[in-house]
Parts: structure tokens; C-alpha cells; sequence
């Protein structure tokens, strides 16, 4: 079961870093293009730009699985995250400044120059953004596992329970038809040999099914109808059945 989680857990990481940066250049995009006026400009920055973001978020989750970010969301966590975000920034700001000056030099954007400050800021708002997205998700996750965990551990105890409770019904109910069995050999041997041919069957239904969760409903009902023919044949007249299907 771990097993299997685990490798949901990883595709369901890669499917939010995919959406999570797909959704990114597309706004970037069209910011990149109102600003600059050109889509084909905008495209060259988002081809540059979005990358490098990649590669920073990934770094991203080394540290804060290093720091154990990963199980819960504490005071203490927006410090490391304001921290981690502020190192990719600053990375973030040498690589887009990189990107600028080598699109400048090929032409393909104007001359000019932007507060890195405000640059800065820009990088780091965003890297907190998806930090906090995804730190949410792997906790959203992580929450999840436990629910299945809990739900399979009350299931098994559930079936535990009704395992006992057969294993304790069924011994007595033997025992029990087995003296009637007994009793009836010299008075009515008719009926003590029909009540052990009604109890193996009834005994091979048991058996059938056993260990099943979900069981065919004609089967409980077989097996319902073979135990009243055994009572029956234990107190005769004085036990009547009637079935409403």
C-alpha cells in the first residue's frame, strides 16, 4: 500500500510542478508581452525566464524536505521559507539579468534598465507563492495517507471482530447440533440423519465465503435457510418459518 501511495505521490508532484509553471508562463507571458509590446519578445523571456524558475523550485524541495518542511506548516516555516525564497531570488535576479543583457546584446529587446529591487521583489513573491502551493499540496497529501491508513486500519480491525465473532458462533453452533444429533440417532434416526446432511451443507456454505467482505445475497439467504431447517428439525412444531424475499 506504501508502496503504491508513494509512487501516486510522486506523479501528483510532477503533475503540480507541470501545472503549477505551465500557469506561471502563461501569465508571465502576458505581462512579458503588455510591457514589451511584443509577443514574440515576451515568448524569448518566457523560454529564458521559466527554466530557471524550474530548476530553482526544485532546489526549493531538497531544502525544505531538508528542514522537515514537509510534515506541517509552523511559525518557524515562513522564516526558512522567506529565507529559501530570498537565496532564489537573488538567483533568479543574476540569471534574468543575464538573460536581458544577452537578449539586449542580440537585439531583440530595447536598451533599458529596471529597478532590481523591484525585480527582486517580483522573484521572490513568486517563488513564496509557489513554496506556500506547494508546501500546502504535499501537506494535503500527507493527510490524505493518514485518512487511508486510518480507514484500512478500522477495516481490518472491523473484520478482525467479525472473524472472531464467526469463529466463536460457529464452534458453539456445532457442538450444539451435534448433541441434538446424538439425541435424536435413537429416537427419530430419520431426522438426526436429515440434520447432519442439513449441517454439512450448511457447514460448505460457511466455507465457501469465508474471509469474503462482500458475499452474493442468494448465498446469505441459502445459508440462513439451512440454518432454520436445522433448528426446525431440532424443536419440530414448535419453531414455524416463514420467508419473505
Amino acid at each position: 500500500m506504501d508502496g503504491v501511495f508513494n509512487r501516486l505521490k510522486i506523479s501528483r508532484i510532477l503533475s503540480f510542478e507541470f501545472l503549477s509553471w505551465a500557469m506561471f508562463a502563461c501569465v508571465y507571458f502576458f505581462l512579458m508581452s503588455t510591457f514589451w509590446g511584443s509577443a514574440f519578445v515576451a515568448a524569448v523571456l518566457v523560454a529564458t525566464v521559466v527554466p530557471s524558475y524550474i530548476v530553482i523550485s526544485l532546489g526549493l524541495r531538497f531544502a525544505y524536505s531538508k528542514v522537515g518542511l514537509r510534515g506541517s506548516l509552523e511559525w518557524r516555516s515562513f522564516g526558512y521559507i522567506s529565507f529559501f525564497c530570498c537565496c532564489g531570488g537573488v538567483l533568479q535576479l543574476l540569471f534574468s539579468q543575464f538573460a536581458l543583457d544577452t537578449l539586449r546584446e542580440l537585439g531583440v529587446i530595447p536598451e533599458g534598465e529596471a529597478r532590481k529591487i523591484v525585480r527582486f521583489c517580483f522573484h521572490w513573491l513568486i517563488l513564496v507563492s509557489w513554496s506556500l502551493l506547494y508546501l500546502w499540496w504535499i501537506l494535503e497529501l500527507s493527510n490524505r495517507r493518514e485518512r487511508i491508513r486510518c480507514q484500512d486500519a478500522l477495516i481490518a480491525a472491523e473484520r478482525a471482530e467479525l472473524q472472531m465473532l464467526r469463529f466463536q458462533l460457529s464452534p458453539h453452533f456445532l457442538f450444539n447440533s451435534l448433541n441434538n444429533v446424538v439425541t435424536e440417532i435413537q429416537k427419530r434416526p430419520e431426522v438426526a440423519q436429515e440434520m447432519t446432511i442439513r449441517l454439512a451443507e450448511y457447514l460448505r456454505h460457511t466455507l465457501d465465503y469465508r474471509g469474503e467482505m462482500i458475499v452474493p445475497l442468494v448465498y446469505e439467504i441459502e445459508g440462513s435457510r439451512e440454518y432454520l431447517e436445522i433448528e426446525r428439525d431440532r424443536f419440530g412444531d414448535r419453531l414455524k418459518v416463514n420467508y419473505d424475499l
